[in-house]
């Protein structure tokens, strides 16, 4: 059974883009990403905007809403970054994986295509084969979708329009599939079709949530990496001393072989030897008894020959006991270096597909730190931008301030000075009224005087000081009433003196004229306090 699975990376800024298309191109840190002894950018590459340049994903992608005849909503992302994968193992059953004609390469790359051919907005797509891994496919899109347009008031709508939707995406993802996410049903659609169009081996990996498995942060990651990287230097290390023992070994081995061989010789030449000299005394029976004097030193000599020939038996047994005992330990060591080359060999396999599997998660780290670098740096430059703004509006609030102050203390000042002259005005409108009232109260006693002195109401000077609401014009009323007196006397004397009382009454006539030129300048006087009034008012 093999795994496929995919990569999901929603493309936000112009800065990912861009890192993408130095991924592509092999450019900066990107070469490194190149498998030694491969050629840079071997794979293939396609792209439906711009066919002629099919690795320029950024221009591909400010081509792309004219190209589709759709539009971005604002603050909406660019697109989408697909990696449909498939497990290596897969591509290695027929054949190598970086292999441009290995037919599952290529099977993979068509099936990715085809797989996404039901979503209008396909920008681009790419298969690398320069790189330690396998088995990826990176699609590019800019997925299309219709938007209806509100409901007019007379119940009509306007056209649709077609816009580039990711959160659409992952609803017809969604809908496809009958997941709860949208990622997680491209997982399910795309194990499903190349279960259906690349081999029934193929299924979906595991679930998250069933495993309980959590993607390695960066310094996680590189943590494994050098664990990794110790446990084949570790390997590499056994397999050297397992290559050294067993040079050792072949080396011990032959040289008791050559013992062995030695010892036969030897053994062969005393058997030779013993042949002889059984064949001498034979030879020498009929003279035996001749040679009697020197049988016993003939028997000696062969007694001792015997003797070395059985230590030499002895030594040879002993040498074929080590020759079997070192045989047994060298099939031992034999077994034990069997076993360990197949843990090797386990351990080896282990490492590659981490290795792969670590490699890829390294340039999706790589991409997702440049992503996050760019994304940086254009925040930089907006809080620049910010601060310098900043730094004109405080500028600019300084002044407005200084400003606002002197002004506050001109208010100020002229506050004071409104506060002085209302007051002022105050006092002058209050002697004003008070001169205004006398004057009234001093025509209105003296009218209301005059009025009961010639009406006869009061008889004397005593009755007339005593009228309090006369009191503002006592002294002229006085006068009037010695007038009146008078004229009450010269009445009463000369009533026969017709001439007396008619100069008399011409008098009080003139007095009365006195009397009334004095209330008209009273009135007079009333009239400009008043305008006066008007005007401070």
């Amino acid at each position: 059974m093999f795994h496929a699975s995919v990569g999901v990376k929603v493309m936000r800024t112009r800065g990912y883009v861009r890192t993408q298309v130095k991924h592509a191109l092999r450019e900066g840190d990107a070469s490194a990403s190149v498998r030694p002894g491969a050629v840079p950018m071997a794979g293939w590459a396609c792209s439906a905007v711009i066919p002629e340049r099919p690795r320029d994903y950024d221009a591909a992608f400010k081509a792309a809403p004219k190209h589709f005849g759709a539009r971005y909503r604002k603050g909406a992302p660019l697109g989408v970054n697909l990696q449909l994968n498939v497990a290596p193992g897969w591509i290695r059953e027929v054949g190598d994986l970086h292999d441009e004609r290995n037919e599952r390469n290529r099977l993979l790359y068509q099936a990715a295509l085809d797989f996404v051919q039901d979503v209008k907005g396909v920008v681009a797509a790419r298969m690398d084969l320069d790189e330690e891994g396998g088995g990826v496919v990176d699609i590019y899109l800019a997925p299309v979708f219709p938007r209806t347009n509100r409901l007019r008031k007379d119940g009509s709508r306007g056209s649709e329009i077609l816009e580039i939707s990711v959160s659409k995406l992952n609803a017809f993802w969604r809908e496809q599939s009958g997941e709860k996410t949208g990622y997680s049903g491209v997982q399910t659609l795309w194990a499903a079709y190349c279960a259906k169009h690349l081999d029934p081996r193929i299924q979906r990996g595991d679930r998250k949530s069933e495993t309980g498995r959590e993607n390695l942060t960066v310094p996680a990651f590189k943590a494994e990496a050098a664990y990794a990287k110790a446990l084949v230097a570790e390997a590499e290390t056994i397999m050297e001393q397992a290559r050294r023992d067993k040079a050792e070994v072949e080396k011990e081995r032959q040289r008791l072989t050559d013992e062995a061989q030695a010892i036969m010789t030897h053994a062969h030449e005393l058997e030779r030897e013993r042949n002889l000299l059984h064949a001498e005394i034979q030879m020498s029976e009929d003279a035996y008894e001749l040679a009697q004097a020197g049988l016993k030193k003939t028997e000696t000599k062969l007694t001792d020959r015997l003797r070395r020939l059985d230590e030499e038996d002895e030594r040879l047994t002993t040498a074929r006991h080590e020759l079997a005992s070192t045989e047994a330990q060298l099939r031992r060591d034999q077994v034990d270096l069997a076993e360990k080359k197949q843990k090797l060999k386990a351990e080896e396999e282990r490492l590659a597909r981490e290795r792969i599997e670590h490699a890829t998660k390294i340039r999706e780290a790589d991409q997702l730190i440049e992503n996050l670098r760019a994304d940086l740096e254009t925040e930089q430059s907006d809080v620049r931008k910010l601060r310098n703004e900043l730094t004109s509006a405080r500028a600019a609030v300084d002044q407005d301030r200084r400003q606002l102050e002197t002004t506050k203390a001109e208010v100020a000042r002229d506050h004071i000075n409104l506060i002085a002259e209302r007051k002022a005005i105050a006092q002058e409108r209050e002697k004003v009224d008070q001169q205004s009232n006398a004057q009234a109260k001093w025509a209105e006693a003296l009218e209301m005087g005059v009025d009961r002195i010639f009406r006869g109401q009061i008889p004397s000077k005593d009755v007339l000081k005593q009228q309090l609401e006369l009191q503002p014009a006592m002294d002229p009323l006085l006068l009037a009433f010695d007038s009146f007196l008078k004229l009450h006397q010269i009445a009463a004397q000369t009533l026969t003196e017709q001439s007396a009382a008619k100069r008399k009454l011409q008098e009080a006539k003139q007095l009365f004229a006195n009397l009334a030129e004095g209330e008209a300048q009273v009135e007079k006087q009333m009239g400009i306090l008043s305008n006066a009034l008007n005007r401070i008012g």
